[in-house]
């Protein structure tokens, strides 16, 4: 699958000294509402294109657009990649749109003037197959890291509930579609990996908070610089959908009910604040900040 050219140039976004940008992996995939909202209900389809935006679902389909994508950040004179999408040539038959890709990520990178050796830091805010994928790249037959000087901060809660999993599936086993085996621990054998502690900072102005629900140690990412803010959430925020129902959690979720306590409090403390939020899987532009619309939320981009 040819997917080069995937993503769209985005304008960056300051954040004090430092700088966001986003890097996108896959610029729009389809999933059916129940694929991803078993809880949601056709009518919420409506809801989003009315209040949200139109582009966000296709109500032809019945379907929810969902994009996949990484946040660049310079900061504190430093390159951090949040959050590594897919990944290229990784074996993913059950997810037929990642399965042995083809993109441009790494041009996209060099487009942002940024060499994989350029890289300082990468950060999961947790280790599903889509925000793992391009900690590796294949190389003569070998899954080695794609970011040879960076190290690669990972939740030690996170991992080690994946760890628990892998080894309990067995040699044969193919937990996450195959990416903790292919994006995950050729990154810790290569020793470049550090499992990090709720409330870690790996650098000046960014610090990880353990955010559970989603998965064990789900994390945010927060980032700071001349007081202003910006916080990286992963997939506590999967699609506007949960803007208008934040109760309602993903298939995905290891603790659906974890996950709507979290989702709810962190609305909460975000709405009507300066703070710029990194969803998951919204389409870009999505950096915004975070408002509330009466029962609900509404999701103020920055372009």
């Amino acid at each position: 699958m040819n997917e080069r050219n995937a993503g769209a140039a985005l304008a960056p976004l300051s954040l004090g000294a430092a700088q966001l940008r986003q890097l996108v992996d896959i610029p729009c995939e389809r999933f059916g509402l129940h694929d991803i909202f078993p809880d949601a209900a056709p009518e919420d389809l409506a809801a989003v294109a009315r209040r949200i935006g139109e582009r966000h679902v296709d109500l032809e389909q019945g379907a929810l657009c969902l994009s996949f994508y990484s946040t660049v950040a310079r900061i504190a004179g430093k390159t951090v990649v949040i959050d590594t999408c897919c990944g290229n040539d990784k074996e993913r038959p059950a997810r037929p749109g990642w399965h042995r890709r083809q993109g441009d990520y790494l041009e996209q990178l060099a487009a942002q003037g940024v060499r994989p050796e350029d890289v300082d830091l990468v950060m999961c805010t947790h280790l599903h197959a889509d925000h793992v994928g391009w900690n590796t790249r294949l190389e003569n037959g070998r899954w080695v890291p794609t970011f040879p000087n960076a190290r690669y901060v990972f939740a030690k809660r996170e991992y080690d509930y994946w760890l628990d999993e892998h080894r309990a599936a067995g040699p044969e086993g193919n937990i996450l579609y195959g990416s903790f085996r292919d994006s995950v621990l050729p990154v810790i054998d290569s020793g470049q990996a550090e499992l990090v502690a709720d409330g870690h900072s790996p650098l000046a102005g960014v610090h990880l908070e353990i955010a559970p629900g989603h998965t064990p140690g789900a994390a945010l990412i927060h980032l700071e610089s001349e007081g202003a803010r910006a916080v990286v959430c992963g997939d506590l925020l999967h699609h506007p959908l949960q803007l208008l129902r934040p109760e309602v959690s993903t298939r995905f979720c290891v603790d659906p009910e974890g996950a709507r306590r979290t989702r709810q409090r962190v609305l909460a403390e975000l709405a009507g604040t300066e703070t710029w939020v990194v969803p998951g899987h919204f389409l870009p532009p999505s950096i915004g900040r975070i408002e509330r619309d009466g029962d609900a939320y509404a999701f103020l981009a920055a372009q």
